[in-house]
């Protein structure tokens, strides 16, 4: 997968002026660089959320309704419960949901929670277990190991290399090097 020219300013600063970005299809891939180089930016013109950048050629990228995203910043509905936001991602995810179970057993305590009174750590294992369930073509991952504590990151990236070994092509945005060292992933650095 492959998006050429892509050019994308924000007032007087210029994120992407047409550059080239490669993916490799069904496999891990990891988006490095440091805050503010324009990772979130990169994974929106991926999801087709990013209608301010002119001119993208988008090689092998899946139509929208065959992208998971997990978001940096994850909405969920306002006085929703743990228990009914899981019973909704399993309903759109089938029998897919099987295979993360792990994330769910963790969030299992959490179950009459109501979602705004989680830590942030909690909330990012929600969205990303919401995300992961999902059967598509393409995952999209913004810093899904932001607020984590070591032990949950590491069971992430291990669930995220798990998908990809399914065949599925894996996008995963960090600025955190010591987490990806030693991964066998496509990197790309921006």
């Amino acid at each position: 997968m492959k998006l050429e020219h892509c050019t994308l300013a924000f007032r007087d600063h210029i994120v992407f002026d047409d550059d080239t970005f490669a993916f490799a299809d069904h496999r891990l891939n990891i988006l490095v660089g440091d805050n503010g180089a324009g990772k979130t930016s990169l994974l929106n013109i991926l999801a087709g959320t990013e209608t301010d950048a002119a001119d993208v050629h988008a090689a092998g990228l899946p139509p929208a309704e065959c992208v998971s995203y997990q978001m940096q910043h994850p909405a969920f509905l306002d006085g929703i419960h743990v228990e009914e936001m899981l019973a909704l991602y399993r309903l759109h995810a089938g029998s897919a949901a099987r295979e993360y179970d792990v994330l769910a057993q963790r969030l299992y305590g959490l179950r009459h929670s109501i979602v705004d009174t989680l830590s942030g750590g909690e909330r990012r294992l929600l969205a990303v277990y919401g995300a992961m369930i999902l059967d598509r073509s393409l995952y999209l991952f913004d810093e899904p190991t932001s607020e984590l504590d070591e032990h949950n990151a590491d069971l992430v990236f291990s669930l995220l290399t798990r998908l990809a070994g399914s065949g599925k092509t894996v996008i995963v945005a960090t600025h955190d090097l010591d987490r990806i060292r030693g991964l066998d992933a496509w990197k790309v650095a921006i």
